[in-house]
This record gives structure tokens, sequence and C-alpha cells, in this order.
């Protein structure tokens, strides 16, 4: 069964990679988003990095959170099937 020790291998690279761009986007919008509320934008969602307040919309913030379930989810099945396929 190699084929499913090769796809929980994929599937742990791409969990990993998620959160990375999670991280790096992050920092992007660190850099460009207001430092102060903007309702006519959409930007009323603070949060707070390193003592740095920066303002995100709704779709900002849910884009981030699927990142970082996404990658989670996916590591567990490739981790499950790493722990089961022995």
């Amino acid at each position: 069964m190699k084929w499913k020790l090769a796809l929980a291998d994929a599937l742990v690279l791409i969990a990993i990679s998620g959160p990375i761009y999670a991280l790096a986007l992050e920092r992007s919008y660190q850099a460009s988003l207001p430092r102060s509320p903007e309702p006519t934008t959409g930007h009323v969602i603070p949060r707070n990095n390193h003592g740095v307040v920066v303002y995100y919309s709704e779709e900002e913030v849910s884009g981030l959170r699927y990142l970082w379930m996404g990658g989670a989810l996916i590591g567990i099945v490739g981790g499950l099937i790493h722990k089961y396929d022995k």
C-alpha cells in the first residue's frame, strides 16, 4: 500500500503549506490594511499582531481561518493514514 503512504505524505505537505501561506498573507495584510476602522470598506475587525492593530474585513478573516483550519484537517487525515496503514 505504498500509494497510501505517498498520499499521506502529499496531504501532510499540503497541510503545512496552508498555515505558511496564511502567515505570509497576514504579514502582507499588516503592511497594507488600515490602522483605524474604515466602515465604508468593511475593515472593522481589529486584530493585534505584536502590538500593531490592523483592521480586517470579514472576508479576510474568513480566508485566514479557512487556511488554518483546512491545513489542520488535511494534516490530521494525512497523519491518520500514516498511523493506520502500517
